[in-house]
């Protein structure tokens, strides 16, 4: 006969706890995470994700009372609180170690969340530039303008100046 310790019950308990308020919507979200990104529940109860190469889209309704009671839980666990006084919690979460930030009342009207699944799939440089995240040292976007440079330049060159304690009146330029 195997006997778990109560330390090892209490998790347990908590950990079904947390399960029956986060819902089958983001259970089942978390607990299938390939191609998730992001889990969000806003003030308005609604539960948005967000997939690999895809928008943000609603998918379900959680409570208040079952993101507060969430929001609890997971502090409870992390041995943390999370309070009027003290209204963000920003952790990681227990069961799937994925990184959590949660804000309650007075900070928002209605308890909202944000869960941060990690990636698991490797991106390289020439994916993320295919997806547009990351573009190349040639693209015209990051270029700035031959007057923006010239105003850097300027800049660069005062600020040199007022380091060195010189004035331009006081510089003499032999040709």
């Amino acid at each position: 006969m195997v006997h778990t310790s109560h330390s090892d019950e209490k998790q347990e308990r908590l950990q079904e706890k947390l399960r029956d308020e986060l819902g089958p919507v983001i259970c089942g979200l978390l607990d299938q995470s390939s191609g998730i990104e992001d889990i969000l529940v806003n003030e308005d109860c609604r539960i948005w994700v967000k997939r690999t190469g895809s928008a943000f889209e609603q998918i379900g309704e959680l409570s208040g009372r079952q993101s507060r009671g969430a929001m609890m839980t997971i502090a409870s666990m992390q041995k943390t609180t999370v309070t009027e006084s003290k209204p963000v919690l920003e952790t990681q979460l227990p069961i799937w170690k994925y990184r959590f930030a949660g804000l309650i009342e007075p900070v928002v009207l209605s308890p909202s969340f944000a869960i941060r699944v990690k990636s698991d799939k490797k991106r390289s440089l020439r994916d993320l530039q295919r997806q547009g995240i990351l573009t190349t040292k040639d693209d015209p976007r990051n270029r700035r303008s031959e007057q923006e440079d010239f105003r850097a330049l300027l800049m660069e060159d005062s600020a040199a100046m007022l380091e060195c304690n010189l004035s331009p009146s006081t510089i003499n330029v032999r040709p």
